[in-house]
């Protein structure tokens, strides 16, 4: 007799051995990535519905002991959203207790700490609505649509904007696209620890994990290195990705000076012109949140879209997480 629901845990191999989507972040050089650079595992799930494979759930994992977390995808992997991937024509009825089903079995492999990330708030919040393990959140970020002409993207930024790309020109800033090695990354968290040390703070992802998405993202041709240059000094460095669909802004390490002579605007421009050769549809900013950052990007006159967000935590496991940020803040 055929269960009406079944799961199967599956390996790295057969991950992608059955995955077909192509997204940026289901893509087996970013897994690896993750999995190599936090010391975490990947693994997946495959829910059957009345004998048909219906939903494959990607998950990061960290054993820290006496808690375990399972995410799709965890927080701090520099991984925006894993949505579930649906096969069938399936309600939302049948979705939702698909989906439900499987949150079900990773709490039996032992998961305290499980949450959910989508690209779209709506899809997190039809899954999640009503479920009292869940608590949802919303994301946003900063998307820019590059379905148009340059000249109508040029004209639609704010009027600083475009005066600062103009500036930073007139202060003699070279914008670089490198071929990055391990001395470009380690120039780029050199220039990270001084920020953060400013704060009195620590960088939060490692040299080793930003040393593994360059070198595997690279090697798979899905991400841009580039480098702003002032009189032969490197003032600004930014890495992005990209796949057949969007281009994405992950992270940066730029001095004051790349701000005072406006060379952050310039960088920015000269990567939504690397965007708009390779095709793709849109260029995501990447969250918003603060202050300084969220000003320079809404010069470029994006729009605010909104992603989901399911956590779920056990008691236990929110009384660990607090000890744990207490004890890195007091390391810190």
């Amino acid at each position: 007799m055929v269960k009406r629901i079944d799961h199967t845990v599956l390996t790295q191999e057969e991950i992608d051995h059955i995955l077909k989507n192509k997204e940026l972040f289901y893509l087996k050089s970013w897994r690896d990535a993750v999995t190599k650079g936090m010391d975490a595992e990947s693994f997946a799930v495959l829910t059957s519905f009345m004998g048909d494979n219906a939903l494959l759930g990607i998950y990061f994992s960290i054993d820290k002991g006496i808690i375990k977390l399972a995410g799709a995808p965890l927080s701090g992997t520099f991984t925006p959203y894993m949505d579930p991937l649906w096969f069938g024509n399936l309600s939302i009825e049948d979705k939702r207790e698909i989906f439900f089903e499987q949150f079900k079995f990773l709490k039996k492999l032992g998961f305290s700490y499980i949450e959910y990330k989508f690209k779209n708030f709506m899809d997190a919040k039809d899954l999640g609505e009503g479920v009292k393990d869940f608590q949802l959140f919303v994301k946003e970020t900063y998307i820019l649509d590059l379905n148009r002409s340059l000249d109508e993207i040029w004209n639609d930024f704010s009027p600083t904007c475009r005066q600062s790309i103009k500036e930073a020109v007139k202060n003699r800033i070279e914008v670089e696209k490198i071929e990055a090695c391990e001395l470009d990354v380690e120039d780029f968290y050199a220039i990270l620890q001084v920020l953060y040390e400013t704060k009195g703070e620590k960088p939060r992802h490692s040299l080793k994990f930003l040393k593994e998405i360059v070198y595997r993202m690279q090697e798979s041709n899905h991400l841009l290195f580039q480098r702003a240059v002032l009189d032969d000094k490197i003032i600004s460095m930014k890495i992005y990705l990209f796949d057949h669909e969007k281009f994405f802004y992950l992270c940066d390490a730029s001095l004051d000076l790349a701000y005072e002579t406006k060379a952050v605007y310039l960088m920015h421009w000269n990567s939504i012109k690397f965007a708009k050769d390779l095709g793709v549809d849109y260029y995501d900013f990447n969250s918003k949140g603060d202050e300084v950052s969220d000003a320079l990007k809404r010069s470029f006159s994006p729009y605010v879209y909104k992603r989901g967000h399911l956590s779920y935590k056990t008691a236990f496991a929110k009384s660990a997480e607090k000890i744990y940020k207490k004890i890195n803040k007091i390391e810190k």
